[in-house]
């Protein structure tokens, strides 16, 4: 039975290992990091004095061109630049070099490592927008290529700006089916070439512009040699990540472009440049931490590199387990059958305890995770002569309060909420007074009969969750529509309209790429983003339905949106009063507005005040009225 399971893992053992791993990773002391990797962070106050991402090139260029200046050795951009910079120019009104060709002569000036993208859809491999790729690692034996992750497109920046970069590796970062990261791939295989990753690339330019080669080892471990030091990793080519003790030392990049208040001392240093500002940076949950920004994780993957205190599953090591669950196996026959019932226990729960332990100790002294889990299931297997059905029992149970660390669904809905709140089309403090209000609206409309089975709780939440995201096509929106203090023209106004359509066009893509199956959950998301325009007497848009054929979704969050962009200051107004606000909606019952939302709304508005005292706008900030 355990060399069945050594070689056929089921997915419930995938997920009992992966909680084997966590627990004994989080048992271990934190590592503190290296010192040579440091932080520069694209973050909100960066946004607030240099304004939205992305940056004029040249203006990315000086601060590239600031930190070498500050004595970088390596400076790593966790970005990408696919497009052209047509915007004007900051420094120069009579500047005959483009932006593209300023932010590529400080790349060439330095040691600079530049991020791309590989995509895996099904089809044939494309080049995309890419002309130009890094060169390959080498390799002694492309049989080992078998488990090395195929790519079949990829997206870099343009080939001007990427040819200038002394190294180039790839930005993928992938979480396991759990929804949580605990590795990232180091090498990606396209075209029928090897490609390194970010932290790879990183570390190469950092031992002095080193090659990197894949060695075939002889018993199918991998070996990368980066500048003479070989660095083993196991048959997947992954890199298990030991996360840090303390933060990586950070820097604004407000701070560094801003001459008045002195450059930091980054001599000999690695730095990485990213974002962990909302909506722009990638968020990816760890065993360890539930929100942690893109930035991170590609430094401590290169901090990991660089002390080589990465954890790593040996070549040996199913044969080690396979060995030890023999053993233990022998010895639990020998206490079933000579000992007493107390006895026998007691012996297979001490040699469990010596797997884990053992497990515990090569992690933290050799940094290698052998798992204990197929010792402990043959261990388990002995103890249910005495008590098969009380083992069964408890296993079934653990199986049962066991739940997924991540949700996918809560990731999109942050993510393209995060989208929304960068480019300020709305407040953070709106989307949260929406999602209330949506909330009272839903709770409202349930103690209904005809209205209490479909708003069951778990659909309240879902309605709660997507609400947010409403007005998440307003990011394909101009600018000069969107925070135009007067009223719109005509043209002005069918361009705002077609936000819906971009709204729903975005979640249609979000669906495709992240490969999520929840239908409910996109179909919930899509009728609140592409109906909460319609009107309950037809003359709404996109599609001018009427009465009930709006979806209820829709229908809600008309109220609330409204409402909220009554009582809230906008660019060519100023706030209404709850009280008329409230006279407003019960003018449109009916009308604009479902009568049974509005019903439930007069019994609920006097709660409404209360519910958004605690998030105001900041400062008295206008969101983008609703149109």
């Amino acid at each position: 039975m355990a060399a069945y399971l050594l070689i056929n893992w089921p997915p419930r053992l995938v997920e009992l290992d992966r909680k084997c791993y966590d627990a004994l990773t989080l048992s271990l002391p934190r590592a503190e990091p290296t010192g040579i990797v440091e932080i520069v962070d694209i973050d909100e106050n960066s946004l607030a004095q240099v304004g939205r991402w992305p940056w004029p090139r040249e203006k990315t260029a000086l601060l590239v061109r600031k930190l070498f200046a500050a004595k970088a050795a390596v400076v790593v951009l966790d970005v990408m630049f696919p497009e052209p910079d047509y915007g004007r120019q900051f420094f120069a009104p009579v500047q005959t070099k483009s932006n593209d060709q300023i932010l590529a002569e400080s790349f060439a000036a330095g040691n600079v490592v530049l991020g791309y993208a590989f995509i895996f859809e099904e089809g044939n491999a494309q080049r995309s927008a890419c002309q130009a790729l890094p060169t390959s690692l080498t390799t002694n034996d492309f049989t080992v290529l078998k488990t090395v992750a195929t790519a079949t497109q990829v997206v870099c920046s343009l080939p001007q700006i990427e040819k200038s970069a002394a190294k180039t590796g790839f930005l993928n970062a992938s979480a396991d089916s759990d929804g949580l990261t605990r590795r990232i791939p180091l090498l990606i295989q396209f075209s029928g070439a090897i490609y390194p990753s970010l932290a790879l690339a990183s570390l190469s330019a950092f031992r002095e512009n080193s090659m990197v080669a894949l060695v075939a080892h002889p018993q199918s471990e991998f070996l990368l040699r980066v500048g003479g030091q070989d660095i083993a990793l196991d048959q997947g080519a992954d890199l298990l990540l030991r996360f840090r003790k303390a933060a990586f030392v950070r820097h604004s990049a407000a701070t560094i472009l801003n001459d008045n208040q002195g450059a930091p001392d980054l001599t000999g240093k690695l730095v990485v440049v990213g974002t962990s500002a909302r909506g722009l940076g990638v968020l990816l949950a760890t065993p360890a931490k539930r929100s942690v920004p893109g930035i991170e994780i590609q430094a401590t993957a290169v901090d990991n590199l660089l002390k080589r205190d990465f954890f790593r599953r040996p070549w040996w090591a199913a044969s080690f387990q396979l060995a030890i669950a023999v053993l233990f196996a022998i010895a639990a026959v020998s206490l079933l059958f000579r000992n007493s019932a107390w006895v026998a226990p007691l012996g297979l729960a001490i040699m469990a305890a010596l797997a884990w332990t053992a497990s515990l100790c090569l992690l933290e002294f050799s940094s290698l995770y052998v798992s204990p889990l197929v010792p402990t299931i043959v261990l388990t297997a002995g103890g249910a002569l005495f008590g098969l059905q009380n083992v069964f029992s408890h296993r079934q149970q653990m199986k049962r309060t066991s739940r997924d660390a991540a949700n996918a669904n809560q990731f999109i809905s942050s993510a393209l909420e995060a989208v929304t709140a960068v480019r300020d089309i709305e407040t953070g403090q709106h989307l949260t007074r929406i999602q209330r209000y949506v909330r009272s609206l839903c709770e409202e409309l349930a103690r209904r009969g005809d209205y209490r089975r479909f708003l069951s709780s778990e659909m309240i939440e879902l309605f709660v969750q997507v609400a947010p995201i409403h007005d998440v096509g307003k990011v394909g929106i101009r600018d000069e529509i969107l925070r135009k203090p007067g009223p719109l023209s005509s043209d002005e106004f069918q361009h705002m309209k077609g936000h819906v359509t971009m709204g729903k066009e975005i979640l249609e893509k979000a669906r495709r790429q992240s490969g999520l199956r929840d239908e409910l959950f996109f179909q919930t998301a899509s009728e609140m983003v592409y109906s909460h325009h319609e009107r309950w007497d037809g003359l709404g848009y996109p599609l001018g339905l009427k009465g009930s054929a709006i979806p209820l979704a829709g229908r809600i969050l008309a109220v609330a949106d409204v409402y909220d962009a009554l009582v809230s200051k906008r660019p060519y107004k100023d706030p209404l009063a709850h009280s008329a606000a409230v006279l407003q909606i019960v003018g449109g019952r009916g009308s604009q507005f479902d009568p049974d939302v509005v019903d439930a709304f007069r019994n609920v508005e006097s709660l409404w005040p209360a519910l958004s005292e605690d998030c105001k706008d900041d400062n008295g900030a206008a969101a983008v009225a609703t149109r």
